[in-house]
């Protein structure tokens, strides 16, 4: 966020001073997020403005509601209150830690990748000053693995799958 303070000569050094500590302050509270007064203030707003103004124009509506209800889900709960003034690579890797922990890794990954897009579109309107997943990643950070399964087909699922494709070639033939 870039804020101006006055122009020199007309605002002496020490009043520029003055006023920066004041602002300093201000965000401290949690009083400045930011200039734009339509930006969202925590991240449960941050989830529906990313959802209107970003999911919306750049995916097809069921994928953008399911983007949205992934967060809404998983990430509300734990971090929805939080201001993003406050926010902390902390607080933003706690939703991936506590999914890891309850076995759901899958989820965890998907919610990663959704979370650090809408952290990364955060930073580029200035509603926050930076990304704080930027520089993890799912695997080395989180030990998730994309698209790893552990089930294979039963043998009557086997015969079920084998049984369509003999009666398919029947029916093309």
């Amino acid at each position: 966020m870039v804020i101006t303070l006055g122009i020199y000569p007309k605002l002496s050094i020490d009043d520029a001073r003055v006023k920066l500590y004041k602002l300093r302050k201000q965000k401290k509270n949690g009083q400045l997020v930011s200039q734009r007064p339509d930006s969202p203030k925590t991240i449960s707003e941050l989830i529906e403005t990313f959802y209107e103004l970003k999911l919306l124009q750049t995916q097809s509506k069921k994928s953008a509601d399911y983007t949205k209800r992934a967060l809404q889900i998983h990430a509300e709960p734990i971090i929805g209150k939080t201001k993003l003034n406050r926010l902390s690579k902390h607080i933003a890797t706690s939703v991936i830690h506590d999914m890891k922990k309850a076995g759901k890794d899958t989820t965890a990954n998907k919610v990663f990748k959704h979370l650090k897009a809408m952290f990364k579109f955060a930073a580029k309107q200035d509603y926050i000053e930076i990304n704080p997943l930027a520089e993890f990643s799912a695997g080395s950070d989180f030990g998730l693995k994309e698209g790893e399964r552990s089930r294979w087909l039963k043998l009557d699922e086997i015969k079920v799958f084998f049984e369509i494709c003999v009666f398919s070639d029947k029916v093309n033939s």
